[in-house]
C-alpha cells in the first residue's frame, strides 16, 4: 500500500456533529476514510468508505461492536489494531490488514511528541488522542498528498439530557460507560494530535485541508467543501 495512491486526493471522514449524510452522497466517486462507528450512518446514505480504521477499543464494548463490525465490512480495505484478532466475527473478513499500535493506552496531551507520528505503518500505527490520528498516518503512508478532513469538529462535550451531542448522531455514544469522563483532556489531545499532523505532513510535503464549517481544530488551514467538490 506504500505510495500506491501518490499524487491523489483522499477526505478523512471524521464522526462530528457537522458531518451529513448530503456530504457523504457527494464523496461515492472519491476515496475515504472513515473511523468507529460511521455505520450508525449507513442507513442514510449509499456512500461506503474505501478504507476503515479500526484502532479504537470501543470493539471490545458489545454496545459498540455491531457498528464497528459493519464499518469494516463495509469498506473495500480495512486497517485494524492487531488485537482485533480477538474479536471472533472478524476471521471471516477477508480485506482486513493487521497493525502493530502504539501508545494503545490512554496517553495525556503535555506527554505527546511530533515523533509519535508514525511513518512506516507497517512497523506501527500511533493511535493517540482521536481515531482520525492513525488515519492521516495511513492516508500520507498510501501516498496521498492532499488530505480533506470532513466531520472533523472537535470541541467534544458531556451529554445533555441523555444525548450526545459530539456526533452525528444523538445516541453515538451510551455515555453510562465513563460518567466522570476528562472532555477537557479528550479536546486536549485531539488538538495536539492534529498538530502533530500538520507538522508531519509539512515535512512529507502533504497538504491537509479542513472542511468543517464548525471545528475547532485549528492546526490545518480551512477550506470551503463546495470549492472543493
Amino acid at each position: 500500500m506504500k505510495n500506491k495512491y501518490e499524487g491523489q486526493r483522499c477526505f478523512i471522514i471524521g464522526n462530528g456533529p457537522s458531518l451529513t449524510p448530503e456530504i457523504l452522497d457527494r464523496l461515492i466517486d472519491e476515496r475515504t476514510f472513515a473511523v468507529n462507528r460511521i455505520a450508525k450512518i449507513f442507513d442514510r446514505t449509499e456512500w461506503r468508505p474505501t478504507f476503515y480504521v479500526g484502532v479504537t477499543d470501543a470493539i471490545f464494548d458489545g454496545r459498540h461492536r455491531g457498528d464497528i463490525l459493519e464499518g469494516i465490512r463495509s469498506s473495500d480495505t480495512a486497517i485494524c489494531w492487531g488485537r482485533y484478532r480477538e474479536i471472533p466475527a472478524t476471521h471471516s473478513i477477508k480485506h482486513i490488514i493487521y497493525v502493530n499500535c502504539s501508545h494503545d493506552e490512554d496517553a495525556r496531551s503535555d506527554q505527546a511528541k511530533d515523533e509519535w507520528w508514525s511513518d512506516d505503518v507497517a512497523e506501527r500505527l500511533d493511535k493517540f488522542g482521536v481515531s482520525v490520528f492513525p488515519a492521516l498516518q495511513l492516508a500520507v503512508y498510501f501516498g496521498f498528498t492532499t488530505i480533506y478532513l470532513i466531520g472533523c469538529d472537535g470541541n467534544y462535550t458531556p451529554p445533555s439530557n441523555g444525548k450526545d451531542n459530539s456526533h452525528f448522531d444523538n445516541a453515538y455514544r451510551p455515555f453510562d460507560v465513563a460518567p466522570n469522563y476528562d472532555y477537557e483532556e479528550l479536546n486536549k489531545a485531539l488538538l495536539r494530535a492534529h498538530e502533530i499532523a500538520e507538522t508531519a505532513a509539512k515535512r512529507r510535503g502533504v497538504k491537509i485541508y479542513n472542511c468543517s464549517p464548525i471545528s475547532a481544530i485549528t492546526a490545518h488551514e480551512r477550506v470551503d467543501l463546495e470549492a472543493v467538490l
